[in-house]
């Protein structure tokens, strides 16, 4: 039997999404090793009650601010963003660099709304998103949306963003 993950769907699935992932994967390892299924239960409770606790953290923090909105060089967060009444402003566009006009208007957009910090995605080259945010007087930080902790990916976001939105 093959059993794929896409760690993506996680991160661009709602919390209750993330729950059916699991309990699927969840009901394959019982196909594989019903033994142990007592074990594979407490396991997949506990992790669900963590991951909707810092579900809440993050839409409560996220409910308090202004700003609804954050910059990414590489466009990868918009589920992410439609569980959380969020925009993306992406600077590439369609998964290609902007041209030349394309990327002054984003530069133009950028210093208008003062944004402070690009987020990238560690799996690209950075060096085009360290020239967006030199240009805007902004800093390069990483967000994972391919993370192998979710849980801990998600206190991570929670924090970064907290810290980068008004």
């Amino acid at each position: 039997m093959k059993i794929c993950i896409d760690a993506r769907c996680l991160m661009e699935g709602r919390m209750t999404g993330v729950e059916e992932y699991t309990r699927q994967l969840l009901s394959h390892i019982f196909l594989i090793d019903k033994k142990n299924e007592e074990f594979y239960i407490k396991n997949y409770n506990g992790s669900v009650k963590k991951l909707k606790h810092e579900d809440s953290l993050l839409a409560e923090l996220l409910s308090t601010k202004k700003q609804k909105y954050f910059v990414v060089y590489h466009s990868a967060w918009q589920y992410f963003c439609d569980d959380y009444g969020l925009q993306e402003i992406a600077i590439e566009e369609e998964g290609k660099s902007p041209q030349m006009k394309q990327m002054k208007d984003k530069i133009n957009l950028l210093k208008s709304l003062g944004a402070k910090v690009i987020f990238a995605d560690p799996q690209f080259d950075i060096m085009p998103a360290n020239t967006v945010a030199s240009s805007i007087g902004a800093k390069v930080e990483f967000l994972n949306p391919l993370p192998h902790n979710y849980l801990e990916n998600l206190k991570d976001i929670r924090k970064k963003l907290n810290a980068s939105m008004k």
